[in-house]
């Protein structure tokens, strides 16, 4: 105060010598210039001293701006700051006013002088300034005292305008009064009611003259542009608030503490920050209290404010509130001469840890190290140091190669050379180091770079860890692998090895051995079978040249707990022979004899049974066994079980082969012993088939003389390269064959070899024919010993097998049965010349039979060949049958009426068919007796006659009866079945569907929907089943007519587009552009077939997609063009045996297609049939796991034109579609008549009625009587009507109905279960006028009303 006090002095003191000086100049200037308001008085003296104190004073207080407003960093309040903003707009103001009224007096600026005016009102405007610098509620109230000041002062400026019109400075002053209203009127409401104003007043002065148009015009000009600026000006300034907003919020909502403090330190600004991160409030740390509040008491260091190292960073360590101390990291920033913003970071956490990061390192269990970029180290912590032995002083400063095994040292160079290279992250190397007593061990670690802030390579950070064990773990499990590996080889190759190319099983087992051997590194490997409790060994390999010989047999008695170990299907491990109690019944001098040091037996088995063991043995040294060892073990015993079965398996395949050979030979014997006609024929074509399959040397045929008593060689066949016959062929008599001789009389066969035979004349007999080995089988005639036939093999003692042995008995029964036979023809040849001459001129076919199971004939005459077409050379010398020739239908028949009237003595009589040699059936009439011989009957004898001709007019009666009743029947099962089947699925596809347009919930609306797929899916199999029913009989027919082909396959599509969306399969429609738009065809039939295709796409793929492509292979004459359609999908194939299957009725691909997929394999059969009604058939293309291309081509014709326009507008009108409400009002007085006996289909009917026409009267009938009783009464607008209903049908009641004089123009429309077309006519034709099928659908029932009530 008291230096403010002296500068007012000093400036009154002088005010007297420079308003001396003042006067003199202006008294000077007056000279000059007329214009100064000097008369030579005191008053200029007087103006120019106040001009020149208010100026000083404006000065003074110019440069004290700063002092009063503050620092901008300083957190104030905004009443606060807006206050000291008012009270310098009013310092300011009334010194100006002063001024500027004081320089216009002294220039005589004005014409009027306002200079008291103007002065008071400046006084009176620093007096308020006065009061509000004293008084804080008047202080508080400024800025609205201000702009009432302010509107008042605007107000005397504007009566000025108007009352002083020659003077220029009120315009003056308006204009720069409305310039700074701007920065003065806030809010910006306030400045925009005040701009309102203006104009106002702007143009009321125009309008009324009140002022000179020029300067009105200018006032006005001028007010606009500077409403402009200012208006530009708040725009910026908006944005300049978001600025700072933006800034505000990141400085105290952010997670850094910001300070702004002077050169002395003091805090002038502080973040709201600091109380999350150090917990003080910010009023609580302005000044130096900041310094104080967090000062470590602990530090002996005094906290310096400001580091003053702008842009560089430093730690403080903080005390918080809470007592605790805080790590703040700062940067400090000069922002002016004065003022420093420092930002500081909480890196408490991180101090910490690293911290606790330093103790981890020293204490880890791993060694951690830094070394230099040129490989030196310069840290290794204290677990580094102990592994290795060394001191830290050793280490440190040592390059890293020193402890580096050498001959890994290159590939540590060239790792950490590819490392500063490549800059890879991490990286592992692992190698071995040596420690300070010269142990090796191996070490894992992983390093990274570190980078100097030039990006240079400052040196390298690595962990190790001590992965010694894991090495050695890594070696034996290496070792190991191989061993598995070699093993496995070994194995693949034995069970990859064909052992049925080996003849002698001994040479498989030595090569199982030798590979055994050689792999398992065991010094010998042996088999040893089990036979009847004895164990031998039958094949060794061992490589120190063991013999058999020197092994034992064992048998179970002296070794039984060796035995039973085996028997239990147990492995006997032993590493030491004389310590394991499987070998201790060895005797010792068995394994010191042999070497053996270590044992491995595995037992073999052979379907359940032991068949031997596989022995390995050691004998170097004692061998621990481990697992690898045993499994390969098992695998060899398993192998040699294998080999063993597999030879077992060749023998038996050899066996039943020869014994195929020779049924086929039997079979092919027999069939020509029945057609032989002599002795001679039948062993001729015979006996090279049966000694060739036989695989014997020599074959013959001797037969007995009756009458002398001898046997002779009748016939012999021989083997190429045998010898036919050594010895002469001569007669044998009963004493040279003894042997044979004896066997006969029992009924049995000779199989023997030739030297176990008693020295007797057969004996000698055979060694002089060299024969080995020879099997005798007797022939016998009505029991009589006639003969034998013979088998012997020249080169080895053959003894053959009991399959062999009954395989030529049969042959031998045969050839008696075939001798028996041409006896007999000889005889019957005699009897037959007797009956030619009488039968072959009786009218009709004559004959006579065997009475046996064949009826063989025995004679029949020249007529057999005009009744049958066979001749009498077929049925006599061929044996066929006339039993064979009967009708399947009418055999049985005819064979029982021929048992029963020949055992009772009737005469026969037959009426019955023959199959003639061309094919065609004949009726025929037979009558016939029996011949006897002894009382039994020998014989039957007849005759045939053809009665065809009559026998077809009685047919062609009665089948033409039987087809009517049987068509009627088809048709009426299949009119019931499609009545009962779809009557209880009408009220459930119905209800179901009436169900899903009410509110439901989620899963009652997926139950419901499931019901109604459900539903759905059960009448396309009806519809299938009656489609292949009518295609069967023939009755389906083709309803031509002109479609647009794009809406056909649009409508396909959309069909098939839920289910296909459903399984996320894409679904494309190729055309191409040369297929017409328009085609001839029946497009139900074809809609049918293109849903079926792509049904079954969508069934059988579960990826991918399917495409249907329709493409023009032809275009022909008249229009006509050949058109593919091919449905490609990319499902699961089809299996190329399969292909043709799945066009059959009732068939899948296989079983588990029909489980897993479902369907009845109708699809493509019905599909297929309807293509053939249209000349072509379906074709199919497929791999497995790839897809399926079914497609087929139909000649059409085609039309790029629709049908004319009224076709068009008759079409249109079939499709009209009326509003609910045009229904509504249209069915306030529509009465309904419902004949229907089934409640579900009537409460259906009623419920659809009811939605489309809420007033309509519904009345109901449950059968035709009863309607046609009440029809009269109810005289209904339409009906709907049944067709299958208790006591009179829908045909019968819509008759009735027609016959009426009110029902002859009532609408009847049919509904109906039947699904076939005669159903639709044969309602038409009872006088109905329209067809409704079931299930009964609401779109179907709105169709019919909207066709027949408009």
């Amino acid at each position: 105060m008291a230096a403010n006090c002296s500068f007012f002095n000093s400036v009154i003191s002088g005010i007297s010598t420079i308003g001396s000086a003042f006067e003199s100049i202006m008294t000077g200037w007056y000279v000059f210039n007329s214009d100064i308001i000097y008369y030579n008085n005191h008053k200029l003296f007087v103006l120019g001293l106040s001009l020149f104190a208010f100026l000083s004073l404006l000065v003074y207080h110019f440069f004290r701006i700063k002092a009063k407003i503050g620092y901008f960093i300083e957190k104030k309040k905004e009443q606060e700051t807006a206050g000291r903003e008012y009270q310098l707009y009013i310092l300011f103001f009334g010194i100006a006013v002063i001024v500027i009224e004081i320089i216009n007096e002294i220039f005589k600026i004005r014409p009027k002088s306002l200079l008291v005016a103007n002065v008071s009102i400046g006084v009176a405007v620093l007096i308020i300034y006065t009061i509000t610098d004293k008084i804080k509620w008047v202080r508080d109230q400024i800025q609205q005292i201000f702009i009432f000041c302010f509107f008042i002062y605007i107000s005397y400026v504007a009566y000025n305008i108007i009352n002083l019109k020659n003077d220029v400075v009120p315009i003056i002053v308006f204009l720069i009064s409305f310039f700074f209203s701007y920065n003065i009127l806030k809010p910006i409401k306030i400045y925009w009611f005040f701009v309102g104003l203006t104009f106002t007043f702007l143009l009321t002065t125009l309008a009324l003259q009140l002022i000179p148009i020029k300067s009105c015009i200018l006032l006005l000009n001028f007010c606009i542009l500077i409403f402009i600026i200012n208006q530009v000006k708040y725009a910026v300034l908006l944005d300049n608030r978001d600025n700072f907003r933006f800034a505000n919020e990141i400085v105290h909502k952010g997670n850094s503490l910001t300070i702004a403090s002077n050169q002395k330190g003091e805090i002038l600004f502080c973040s709201e920050t600091i109380t999350p991160i150090l917990g003080y409030h910010p009023d609580q740390v302005m000044g130096l209290k900041f310094w104080e509040l967090t000062e470590d008491s602990k530090s002996d260091e005094k906290l310096n404010p400001i580091k003053n190292q702008e842009n560089k960073l430093y730690i403080k360590k903080l005390k918080a509130q809470n007592g605790e101390y805080k790590y703040i990291q700062w940067k400090d920033k000069k922002f002016s001469e004065d003022l420093i913003i420092s930002i500081g970071q909480d890196v408490t956490e991180q101090v910490i840890v690293q911290d606790q990061y330093k103790n981890l390192i020293q204490t880890a269990t791993d060694i951690i190290f830094e070394i230099d970029a040129d490989g030196h180290f310069t840290f290794i912590n204290e677990f580094g140091i102990s592994t290795l032995g060394y001191t830290k002083e050793e280490i440190i400063k040592k390059h890293y190669s020193n402890f580096i095994h050498e001959n890994y040292i290159n590939s540590a160079v060239d790792f950490y050379e590819n490392l500063v290279l490549n800059e890879s992250n991490y990286p592992i190397i692992e190698i071995p180091i040596l420690k300070k007593n010269g142990d090796e061990i191996w070490i894992s670690q992983k390093i990274i770079v570190r980078k100097n802030d030039l990006g240079l390579t400052a040196g390298f950070s690595g962990i190790a860890r001590d992965i010694t064990e894991k090495k050695n773990i890594e070696n034996e499990k290496k070792k190991r692998l191989k061993k598995i590996e070699a093993y496995n080889n070994s194995t693949k190759k034995l069970s990859t090895t064909d052992f049925s190319k080996y003849d002698e099983l001994n040479t498989v087992i030595d090569l199982i051995l030798k590979e055994a051997a050689s792999v398992s590194n065991a010094n010998r490997v042996s088999f040893w079978k089990y036979d009847d409790d004895l164990i031998t060994c039958k094949n060794l390999f061992s490589l120190d040249n063991q013999r058999l010989s020197d092994k034992n047999i064992l048998n179970k008695e002296s070794y039984p707990i060796y035995f039973e170990t085996l028997n239990n299907k147990a492995i006997i491990n032993a590493p030491d022979v004389f310590d394991k109690l499987e070998t201790s019944e060895f005797q010792k001098l068995y394994f010191t004899k042999n070497n053996i040091k270590s044992m491995l037996d595995v037992p073999i088995f052979l379907t359940g049974q032991l068949a031997g063991v596989a022995c390995f043995e050691s004998t170097e040294q004692k061998r621990e066994w481990d697992n690898e060892d045993i499994n390969y073990a098992r695998t060899i015993s398993d192998v040699i079980s294998l080999a063993i079965s597999s030879q077992m398996r060749l023998e038996a395949e050899r066996k039943l082969e020869l014994k195929s050979q020779l049924l086929s030979a039997l079979s092919l014997c027999t069939e020509k012993f029945l057609l032989s006609k002599t002795t001679h024929q039948m062993f001729q074509e015979t006996y090279n088939i049966i000694g060739k399959a036989a695989k014997v040397d020599h074959m013959y045929y001797y037969e007995k003389d009756v009458i002398y008593n001898t046997v002779s060689q009748k016939y012999k066949w021989s083997r190429d390269g045998v010898t036919h016959q050594i010895t002469p062929l001569r007669h044998m008599t009963e004493e040279n064959l003894q042997e044979i001789y004896d066997v006969a009389s029992q009924r049995k066969i000779l199989n023997t070899i030739t030297r176990n035979l008693n020295d007797s004349f057969f004996k000698k007999l055979l060694i002089e024919n060299e024969i080995q080995s020879i099997l005798i089988l007797p022939i016998y005639i009505n029991d009589i010993f006639t003969g034998f036939i013979g088998f012997d093999d020249c080169t080895a003692e053959r003894k053959w097998t009991e399959d062999e042995i009954n395989i030529f008995q049969v042959l031998a029964n045969n050839i008696s049965s075939a001798l028996e036979r041409n006896r007999n023809e000889t005889k019957i040849i005699e009897s037959e010349e007797k009956f030619k001459l009488i039968a072959n001129n009786i009218p009709g076919t004559v004959y006579l039979s065997k009475f046996d199971a064949f009826s063989t004939k025995i004679f029949l005459n020249d007529e057999v060949l005009n009744l049958t077409g066979y001749s009498k050379s077929e049925f006599i010398e061929n044996n066929l049958s006339f039993l064979s020739l009967i009708h399947p239908d009418d055999k049985n028949e005819v064979i029982n009426n021929q048992i029963d009237n020949l055992q009772n003595g009737m005469p026969l009589h037959n009426v019955y068919r023959i199959q003639r040699k061309s094919g065609e059936f004949i009726w025929i009439e037979e009558f016939g007796d029996v011949i006897k011989r002894d009382d039994e009957i020998e014989f039957v004898g007849g005759i045939y006659f053809d009665i065809t001709s009559k026998k077809e007019i009685e047919d062609a009666i009665k089948a033409k009866q039987l087809a009517e009743a049987a068509n009627k029947s088809k048709s009426d099962f299949l009119a019931n079945m499609s009545h009962e089947i779809r009557t209880p699925l009408n009220g459930i596809i119905g209800f179901t569907h009436l169900l899903m347009k009410t509110d439901l919930e989620e899963i009652q609306e997926k139950y419901m929907t499931t019901i109604n797929q459900s539903a759905h899916s059960l009448l396309e199999i009806i519809n299938d089943i009656l489609d292949f029913s009518k295609i069967e009989a023939g009755k389906l027919e083709l309803f031509i007519d002109l479609y647009d082909i794009k809406k056909i396959l649009g409508q396909v599509f959309d069909l098939i587009v839920y289910e296909s969306n459903k399984k996320n399969l894409e679904l494309e429609l190729n055309i191409d552009p040369d297929v017409p738009k328009y085609i001839w065809t029946d497009i139900v039939r074809l809609k049918q077939i293109l849903i079926n295709l792509l049904s079954n796409a969508v069934k059988f793929t579960t990826e991918g997609s399917i495409k249907l492509n329709v493409s023009v292979l032809e275009k022909k004459h008249n229009n006509n063009s050949l058109i593919r359609f091919a449905v490609i999908d990319t499902g699961i194939g089809i299996l190329e045996k399969n292909q043709k299957k799945i066009f059959k009725a009732f068939l899948q691909e296989d079983s588990s297609t029909t489980r897993k997929f479902g369907g009845t394999g109708l699809g493509l059969t019905i599909s297929n049939q309807l293509l053939a009604l249209m000349e072509s058939r379906l074709q199919l293309q497929s791999k497995i796991d790839e897809g399926s291309t079914f497609f087929f081509d139909l000649n059409l014709k085609t039309s790029n034109q629709s049908i004319n326009d009224k076709y068009n507008a008759e079409l249109k009108s079939l499709n009209i579609h009326l509003d609910s409400d045009e229904i509504e009002n249209n069915g306030n007085n529509i009465t309904f008549l419902i004949v229907e006996d089934n409640k579900v289909n009537m409460l259906l009917l009623k419920t659809i009625i009811r939605n489309l026409y809420n007033n309509a009267f519904i009345f109901e009938c449950e059968n035709g009587y009863e309607a046609l009783q009440q029809f009269e009464e109810i005289n209904p607008t339409i009906i709907f009507m049944d067709i299958q209903m208790p006591i009179m049908n829908g045909y019968e009641t819509a008759k009735a109905i027609r016959n009426t004089k009110k029902g002859r123009d009532v609408p009847i429309i049919a509904v109906t279960a039947g699904a076939e077309k005669e159903e639709r006519n044969k309602c038409i034709s009872a006088g109905m006028d329209d067809y409704i099928s079931k299930p009964i659908m609401k779109g179907s029932v709105e169709e019919a009303l909207v066709k027949w009530l408009g």
